[in-house]
């Protein structure tokens, strides 16, 4: 689980090499670029890839796909952390 986590790039598309995982919640960062097709291996996982700003997927997205607000426009900047 690496939501909320500010997270910034696009995701590898390695991650599709990892059948046996069951969750991988990418959702609340600042993720962008397309989303890899190579995630449509994940075929037992419950994948949350909302709130981030990616711009495209050229595949199907699954109904177990949440992916609710993660095609926004606006840019995504990382806050600096303050003392």
């Amino acid at each position: 689980m690496l939501g909320n986590n500010k997270l910034t790039g696009t995701i590898p598309s390695e991650l599709g090499k990892l059948v046996q995982i069951s969750f991988l919640y990418l959702n609340s960062n600042c993720l962008g670029g397309e989303i890899p097709q190579e995630l449509e291996n994940l075929v037992e996982a419950n994948i949350n890839l909302s709130h981030n700003y990616f711009f495209s997927y050229t595949g199907l997205i699954p109904d177990a796909w949440n992916i609710s607000h993660a095609f926004r426009k606006k840019p995504c900047y990382a806050k600096s952390a303050r003392k």
